[in-house]
């Protein structure tokens, strides 16, 4: 996965936000998928969930709650493709996207 520098206006406050991603697994095999503030190089967002049934190119991208709208940026940064499927997860309905 390449590593590039998204530039979006912060679903927290009106500021525009400079991040970076980085990618490793979570125990599962999982890809996971953190945001990077640019600036201090903290943990800015987790823009994925865990869930069983994914595939090895697959993502379950967190799209609600604190994360709304971030499915938007990541397709329109061409870091993830437009779902193909969706998965029920209690309350919400979480998008499957393969990774670009």
């Amino acid at each position: 996965m390449k590593n590039p520098m998204i530039t979006f206006k912060s679903p927290y406050s009106d500021e525009t936000v400079t991040v970076y991603l980085q990618s490793r697994n979570y125990p599962s095999g999982n890809v996971r998928i953190d945001l990077i503030d640019a600036r201090d190089h903290c943990p800015y967002m987790s823009v994925t969930v865990n869930i069983d049934g994914l595939d090895e190119n697959e993502v379950a991208i967190k799209n609600y709650s604190e994360n709304e709208g971030i499915l938007d940026v990541l397709v329109d940064e061409g870091i993830v493709k437009s779902p193909h499927r969706y998965v029920n997860s209690g309350f919400v309905r979480i998008p499957i996207c393969e990774l670009c």
